[in-house]
């Protein structure tokens, strides 16, 4: 048995391999990415039980206003720190590394407060039509705004420390966690506080604790020279660097987040939380490639700073398959058998949002085949060509749901989404096949014959 054993740790290497490091992060990842999907449906079920559609539609389009603020509040940071912290700590280059942190950590605090400050006084002027719950919500929203953005500049630079599956669980896992656990025991034990207000609130309160422990957590596993090294700063150049990144994820997030946005807009609140619940198990599909993408990114960043382009090939088709092999099964389920299901676990007056669910579904299982293309130029260097195709899609998504919505409400908004998906997975494969020589897909069977 112990000879069985020391095969086994000699096939997956040393404590420091990279196969090693990849297996247990590419396990952990998987494990917490599953955790979160099945907490955040867990979570929407609660919420949909106790206050409705309406009220979940009032929750779920406050969140999607936030996750939009966000990205200008994180000013490019999170992928920006994953790529500049992993290869700076591979030229140890301390110095750089903790001023990087620091600077960017006044950044987004003070962009955040701005942000919050304008959006608030945006409400208070123009909103007086909006219903009551709606805008109370909103200003709870943008007091989360600034807690929000700070944790996911520190988890972002745990990541680039290669401390992924840490960063992960407390921004995936414990976070929503704790806020299922209050607001399930809040709403069983006190009815009358049912509202997406008390919802909120608990996210005020479950951020400001958490916030604390990745202070804590940073300080920690950051490398024993950058807590004492003099800090340098290139703040300009960083700036510089980190306005492509706010840009591509200011287009990702509009990619992601327009049809909930345009929804409110053209239809009643109650669709929004119906389409909340497509969305929900449509994410389920990609839960793999987000969890993958976590590992590899970091590790794509090195291989190709050091030129080891076959070493990358061969991980990216592995990780693009693995993430193939997970998502399948989930779309299965959901394509033959979403409408039961829906019914059974969100109520019967959630069915609708099986039509828009199915159309979400084949949209995650082509994005998921295509593997980790916006990763892979990012990671590399080329963030301006994933920036200018994540605008070009970022705005056909806008016109698409401008058309569908109207049309067919819910489905209108599952249909531009997808499209826009699918076009947006085939530019960027080429992309990556002609700038960086690599096969994202996981069909990808022949060795790449393009050069870097």
């Amino acid at each position: 048995m112990s000879k069985f054993f020391t095969t086994i740790r000699e096939k997956i290497g040393s404590a420091s391999s990279l196969r090693r490091q990849l297996l247990y992060g590419g396990i952990g990842n998987g494990l917490i990415q599953a955790g979160n999907r099945l907490v955040g449906l867990f979570f929407a079920v609660v919420l949909a039980r106790t206050i409705g559609t309406e009220g979940y539609g009032t929750y779920a389009y406050a969140m999607a206003i936030l996750t939009l603020l966000m990205i200008p509040g994180e000013f490019g940071t999170p992928n920006l720190l994953v790529r500049e912290i992993a290869a700076g700590e591979a030229r140890q280059e301390w110095s750089n590394i903790r001023g990087i942190i620091i600077r960017f950590l006044q950044i987004v605090f003070a962009v955040s407060i701005f942000l919050a400050t304008i959006a608030a006084t945006l409400i208070f002027v123009f909103g007086s039509n909006l219903p009551e719950t709606l805008r109370n919500t909103l200003f709870l929203m943008l007091i989360l705004l600034p807690i929000m953005t700070l944790s996911q500049t520190m988890l972002s630079a745990m990541r680039g420390f290669q401390h992924v599956v840490k960063s992960q669980a407390v921004g995936l896992l414990l976070r929503p966690l704790l806020v299922l656990i209050v607001v399930a025991l809040l709403f069983a034990l006190i009815p009358d506080m049912r509202s997406p207000q008390q919802v909120m609130i608990i996210q005020i309160f479950i951020g400001i604790l958490l916030g604390g422990y990745t202070i804590y957590l940073l300080y920690r596993y950051m490398p024993p020279p950058i807590r004492t090294v003099a800090a340098t700063y290139k703040t300009r150049q960083w700036i510089g660097s980190a306005i492509p990144f706010i840009l591509l994820s200011s287009a990702f997030i509009i990619n992601s987040q327009a049809d909930i946005l345009m929804l409110g807009m053209f239809q009643p609140v109650e669709d929004v939380g119906m389409y909340r619940v497509a969305t929900q198990g449509a994410s389920l599909v990609a839960f793999g490639l987000h969890a993958v993408n976590s590992v590899v990114a970091p590790q794509f960043a090195k291989m190709y700073a050091k030129n080891e382009i076959a070493r990358l090939q061969r991980l990216v088709t592995t990780s693009a398959r693995i993430v193939l092999l997970i998502a399948t099964p989930f779309a299965l389920v959901f394509i033959f058998a979403g409408e039961p299901l829906i019914s059974l676990i969100f109520g019967a007056e959630f069915a609708p949002a099986y039509a828009p669910l199915k159309v979400l579904t084949y949209g995650q299982l082509f994005n998921t085949a295509m593997g980790s293309v916006g990763f892979l130029l990012t990671m590399s260097g080329h963030e301006k060509i994933a920036l200018k195709t994540m605008l070009i899609t970022a705005t056909l998504n806008v016109i698409l749901n401008f058309i569908f919505i109207p049309l067919y409400g819910t489905t209108g908004a599952a249909i531009a989404t997808t499209i826009t998906l699918i076009f947006w997975n085939i530019i960027l494969y080429f992309e990556v096949k002609n700038r960086i020589g690599i096969l994202s897909t996981a069909f990808s069977f022949l060795k790449s014959e393009a050069t870097r």
